[in-house]
């Protein structure tokens, strides 16, 4: 483990966490050992949590940390915290970032829309990335419709912008109540998943269409 650097105070030796017991049944541990952090992470005291999502202000920074220091705030994913292993989890007053499902928070993001952010947009990449997608870092030069069946749900609404940021072009079904919330994150065309002409009707666009079509289910 290399060396850190902390803020005036420093992380503490010990700090309290919401965890689960050896029964599976969660307790408040007012003494957890406080996380150890790896070189390649940093130590975050934590602000907002919502579910395995968590975000907070960094109080110490991994030797091989160089894009991020003491003072910024970040948002990540974490597992649920186990007595067995305090340092994992997300229900801790700190928290240690975990591989790279963790990112500096936008200043045009609160605290509280940054811990909604991680696991969402976890689970849409790595669905994308699954099914051969590009991601927004290498965009397509050729657009492609990319079906997206649920387009209201949380985790596609993400997929959507991440579609769009990569230069394809997303469809979605969803209900109709939600066809605005599903545009407005994205969606070109969007159709009633309930209309039992919806598969002729997503094809009669394509048909008058010559991109790929590509399908991602949320």
């Amino acid at each position: 483990m290399g060396s850190i650097s902390t803020d005036i105070t420093g992380p503490p030796a010990t700090h309290k966490a919401v965890v689960i017991n050896e029964k599976y049944e969660p307790v408040i541990w007012d003494a957890a050992p406080c996380p150890a952090l790896p070189a390649d992470q940093v130590l975050v005291r934590t602000e907002a949590v919502m579910g395995s999502d968590w975000a907070g202000t960094v109080v110490a920074v991994g030797s091989e940390v160089k894009h991020v220091v003491v003072g910024d705030r970040v948002c990540g994913a974490q597992n649920e915290m186990c007595g067995l292993t305090p340092a994992w989890g997300a229900f801790g007053e700190y928290n240690v970032t975990r591989g790279r499902a963790w990112m500096k928070i936008p200043a045009s993001l609160n605290i509280e829309a940054a811990a909604s952010l991680p696991v969402g947009i976890s689970t849409a990449g790595l669905a994308i990335r699954l099914l051969g997608l590009p991601l927004p870092d290498k965009p397509v030069e050729k657009a492609a419709y990319v079906l997206v069946y649920g387009g209201s749900t949380a985790t596609a609404t993400i997929a959507m912008q991440l579609l769009r940021l990569a230069g394809l072009i997303p469809i979605a079904t969803c209900s109709p109540k939600n066809f605005e919330l599903a545009k407005g994150n994205g969606a070109e065309e969007v159709f009633d998943y309930h209309d039992k002409d919806v598969a002729q009707k997503i094809a009669s666009l394509l048909t008058f269409s010559t991109s790929q079509f590509l399908s991602l289910e949320c």
